[in-house]
């Protein structure tokens, strides 16, 4: 403080004492009543516009997220299919890495088996005979006859 002695002469250090009373920059009254209207409205404008965009922004958004990960991440999505090149029948197998697996291929390679057990005829050794189902693998149910071009 001996630097910044020659700075502080006598009449410099009167400026840095305050001496009374500072008037405060914002005085005490009472609002009037068209402020306290002013800021009810201004806040019920807040509260309409914030129910707003939750009800019509908001929550369609969560909800259709929701239908999203509902149709994606659910149910039995470990499996795999091709179509057949020729029947354009779909053809699944499970696609997962455990020990069920094998089983897994079994079933799968089991089901192709009976799809040509019944396309030739034969009747199947995994389960009871259906003939609806053998008619509609070897083509000779009524379903799979076409009926275009002819009159009823």
């Amino acid at each position: 403080a001996i630097s910044q002695q020659p700075f502080l002469d006598g009449s410099a250090a009167e400026d840095f004492q305050l001496k009374g009373s500072v008037p405060p920059r914002i005085s005490r009254q009472r609002g009037s009543a068209s402020e306290v209207v002013k800021v009810i409205c201004a806040m019920c404008f807040v509260i309409v516009q914030s129910y707003w965009g939750y009800v019509y922004l908001i929550a369609p958004f969560a909800e259709g997220a929701a239908n999203v990960y509902q149709s994606v991440c659910e149910g039995n999505l470990r499996f795999t299919y091709m179509l057949h090149p020729v029947t354009d029948t779909p053809l699944f197998a499970q696609a997962d890495h455990s020990t069920a697996e094998l089983v897994s291929m079994r079933c799968f390679y089991r089901a192709q088996y009976e799809m040509v057990r019944l396309r030739a005829g034969l009747p199947p050794q995994s389960f009871p005979p259906n003939d609806t189902l053998a008619g509609l693998v070897n083509g000779s149910s009524e379903l799979c006859k076409s009926s275009f071009g002819q009159s009823s």
